[in-house]
This record gives structure tokens, sequence and C-alpha cells, in this order.
């Protein structure tokens, strides 16, 4: 009777030893994991402020392109108005197709829903770097709703509808030019109404440029405080394992 008891009592050790070891083995691989999860959340924090500051960068490359374009498009209108070089119309032509690209992709993202693929056509056709492309539909996309991105969105409707008036005085210049009715009044009020047209789009750019800075630095802090706080809950669960 004794030796029995004696072998029941070392099963029941040997049971509890089991349950022991995998309660450890558990433990240990919960460990690991939330450890794994914690590296993981650190490599894709890094990677996303990579990106972030990648597709920034593509937005100013981008606005100093359109503004650069926008500034050539009206001087060869100037050139042609004193020469009456066809040569000069066709580089407006040549000129002003970068910020119409630009215009056909920001209607695209902001079509309902948005198109992605007329967005990244309208940007190359707007002789954007094709690394830079899925950049600027991303940050538009993830942070649209950000109040300086709303202020970015109005500030570029607003160039682009004075892109399309600019178009509609230079096909009247040109018409003039090939009719021979360009006279100096005439010649005078085209000119001045195209000098306002650039004033204007001088002006978005510069509050453009200044929504953008305040979206980018707005998106970068609201991925690093995300990040940062689910960085914190694994830790802590971590540590609550441990």
């Amino acid at each position: 009777m004794v030796r029995t008891l004696d072998n029941s009592a070392g099963r029941g050790s040997s049971g509890a030893a089991a349950t022991s070891a995998r309660g450890q083995i558990i433990g240990y691989a919960l460990i690991l994991g939330i450890f794994l999860s914690l590296l993981i959340v650190a490599l894709v924090s890094s990677w996303l402020a990579v990106e972030l500051v990648n597709e920034t960068r593509a937005y100013a490359t981008g606005e100093g392109r359109y503004s650069k374009a926008q500034k050539m498009a009206v001087l060869d209108l100037y050139r042609y108005a004193d020469t009456n070089d066809q040569k000069y119309y066709d580089a407006f032509q040549r000129d002003i197709a970068v910020p119409r690209g630009d215009r056909v992709a920001r209607m695209a993202l902001m079509a309902e829903p948005p198109d992605v693929q007329a967005a990244a056509e309208g940007f190359l056709r707007g002789q954007n770097d094709p690394e830079d492309i899925h950049g600027l539909i991303r940050l538009y996309r993830w942070f649209y709703w950000w109040k300086p991105f709303v202020a970015a969105t109005h500030d570029w409707r607003t160039a682009d509808e004075k892109i399309d008036v600019l178009l509609v005085e230079a096909a009247a210049l040109h018409r003039h030019v090939v009719q021979g009715t360009l006279s100096r009044p005439v010649r005078k009020a085209l000119i001045g109404r195209i000098e306002a047209i650039d004033a204007e789009l001088t002006e978005r750019e510069t509050t453009f440029s200044t929504h953008m800075g305040e979206a980018a630095r707005g998106a970068t802090w609201l991925v690093v405080i995300g990040l940062g706080g689910l960085t914190i809950g694994l830790w802590t669960i971590g540590i609550f394992f441990a």
C-alpha cells in the first residue's frame, strides 16, 4: 500500500513538472514573439520615416518644377507677343504641359473614389520623376484629411483654374497674331491679363509650399506618435510576461 502511494506521488510530481515546463516554454515563446514584434515595429517605423522624407522631397521638387515651368510658359508668351515667332508659342505649349499634367493627377486624386492610375499617368506627363510618383500619391491619400493638406488642395484647385485662364489668354494672343490683329492696345491688354495671372500663380505657389510644409511635418508627427505608442504598448506587455 505504501509502495503504491509512493508511485502515485511520483507520477503526480512528474505531471506537475511537465505542466510547469510547458508553461515556461509558452511563456518564453510569448516573450520572444513580443520582442520580435518590437523589432519589426522599429524597422517599420524607420522605413516609414524614410518614406515620408522621400515623399516630402518629391512634393518639394515637384512644386519647384511646376513653378519653373509656369514661369517659362509666361516668358514664352511675352516673347511671342514681341516677335510673333511661332516657335515661342510652341515653346509655351511644351512648358505649360507640365502644370497641365499635374492638374490631371490632382483631379484624379480628388475624385471619388480616387483614380490612382490616372493620377500616376498625370504626374508622369507632368515630368515628375517616375520614382517619386507613387510617393506623391501615397502621401496625399494617407493624409488628405489633414488640415494643411486641405489648404494645399485649395491652392491646387485655384492654381488649376488660373492655368485654364492662362490657356485662354494664350489662345487669344495666338489668334490675334495669326489674323494680324495684334495692335498695341490689344497687346497691352493681353499682356496685362497674363501678368495678373502670373502674379496670382506665384502667390498660390508660395502658399502651397507653406501648407505642404505644415502637412508634411504633421504627417511625420502622426506616424512617429502612433508607432511610438504602439512600441510602448508592446514593451509594457513584454515586461508583464517577463
